[in-house]
């Protein structure tokens, strides 16, 4: 749903010097269609190195069960995906797991069935046309949570519908994040990390410098700029959505990848939307879910969420900083 395209979200990150007798470890590799950096630090490097690798590995095996256009294996996505319709499917553990998340949400915005819709305007983009208003309403009738039932108490899954695909990198890699960022906290061999899956971020502990932890948010139309900063405080996390990473041009419009359940076309509220939460899930969930809601609506959700904080840039490029937000951020000077 969130990306046919996989896509790089838009956090750039600022990581500074450690200054103190704690080794920086850091490491860059390819999964779920983009780069996966974690910065760890600790008294051996050695060490460090041997955790991140771990760390890494549960990130590989997450990407390849939840990656949809290729055979993941028993229970992974792409099976459930080639399962009959009406067939049970025993899921893999961490397939499971996001989807006992997804189907606990209740917001119309959010969507995991729209895979469908998404191939639709991925075979678009390669021709560089705007899909067939038909072919985007037949896909879109394919999509629907009465489409797929999941069975908690056994980590099984159906879907009802043989045309309908299950997508889930609107929160794949925010999970990831989450298991690499908890695979590095139970090593004593880690003092403090940050992972960062494509724009996905979490922070681990106290830098051992002291100082915080900071993000820089990309400027959705200056490819060079950002908007300004946030300091994150140990063990919070970062994602951004937004319409300029993953998009082609047609008819005098741009057209993305973050697409609306309820008429299948990219949604033209927002430029881009960052949340700052407790996990990476949730801010990855979340960046999503706000980028299909309206300001009001947004706002009304914020309250009821006190735990997030989000940053903004409307339709128009006119920013919103909500009220929690407002003390770790610092724009950017011009």
């Amino acid at each position: 749903m969130k990306k046919f395209f996989l896509a790089l979200l838009a956090l750039a990150l600022l990581v500074g010097g450690c200054g103190t007798a704690a080794e920086k470890v850091s490491d860059t590799r390819f999964a779920m269609d983009t780069f996966i950096t974690i910065d760890a630090y600790g008294a051996n490097g050695d060490d460090v190195m041997a955790a991140e690798n771990s760390a890494f590995n549960k990130f590989q095996q997450i990407a390849i069960e939840t990656d949809r256009f290729n055979d993941g294996g028993a229970g992974s996505l792409w099976q459930l995906n080639h399962a009959a319709a009406g067939q049970k499917v025993q899921l893999a553990p961490h397939t499971a797991a996001i989807l006992d998340y997804c189907a606990n949400k209740n917001g119309p915005e959010f969507d995991i069935t729209l895979g469908a819709v998404s191939d639709i305007w991925l075979a678009a983009k390669e021709e560089g046309v705007v899909p067939d208003t038909a072919a985007v309403k037949e896909a879109l009738s394919h999509s629907g949570r009465d489409k797929i039932i999941y069975d908690a108490a056994t980590g099984t899954a159906v879907r009802h519908d043989s045309p309908t695909i299950i997508d889930l990198s609107a929160v794949a890699k925010g999970y990831a994040v989450d298991v690499a960022a908890q695979t590095l906290s139970e090593s004593k061999n880690i003092s403090a990390a940050l992972v960062n899956g494509g724009g996905n971020i979490k922070v681990i502990g106290q830098k051992p410098d002291g100082k915080p932890w900071v993000i820089a948010v990309q400027h959705p139309r200056r490819e060079n700029k950002v908007l300004g900063t946030i300091t994150l405080q140990p063990g919070q996390a970062a994602a951004t959505s937004g319409d300029y990473q993953r998009y082609y041009e047609a008819e005098g419009q741009r057209w993305h990848h973050l697409l609306s359940p309820q008429n299948g076309y990219p949604a033209s509220l927002h430029q881009s939307v960052t949340v700052i939460a407790p996990t990476a899930l949730e801010a990855d969930y979340n960046s999503t879910l706000l980028f299909l809601k309206d300001n009001a609506a947004i706002k009304t959700y914020l309250n009821a969420h006190t735990k997030l904080a989000a940053i903004i840039v409307n339709h128009d490029g006119s920013l919103w900083v909500s009220p929690n937000m407002q003390q770790i951020w610092r724009p950017a000077q011009e």
